[in-house]
């Protein structure tokens, strides 16, 4: 299974990319997207390109759990 994983930002968003073998997902890009649009543009070229099974959305929170 090839899966996507996303940390949504207000500015930006992390993108980490994994197969269920390895275990572990990597590093793979950040996007700056000045518009939803233009962020849902860039996650579906990365679906095209990778052939993704899943995407996984995480909450990125501040140490203190903000």
């Amino acid at each position: 299974m090839r899966i996507l994983a996303l940390d949504l930002g207000m500015k930006r968003t992390g993108v980490a990319f994994a197969e269920s073998d390895m275990g572990i997902a990597l590093p793979l890009d950040t996007i700056i997207a000045s518009s939803p649009q233009e962020l849902l543009d860039e996650i579906l070229l990365l679906d095209d390109e990778r052939d993704i099974d899943m995407i996984l959305i995480g909450l990125p929170l501040l140490l203190s759990g903000k």
